[in-house]
């Protein structure tokens, strides 16, 4: 996987978080 498709989920962790419930986040952690 690429660098920088790794670092811009990371980087939205917390707008992730607020926007999308605790599972989304969760599952997208999984995912990568």
């Amino acid at each position: 996987m690429p660098k920088p498709s790794f670092v811009s989920p990371k980087s939205i962790p917390t707008h992730l978080s607020l926007r999308t419930p605790s599972i989304r986040h969760r599952n997208l952690t999984v995912s990568y």
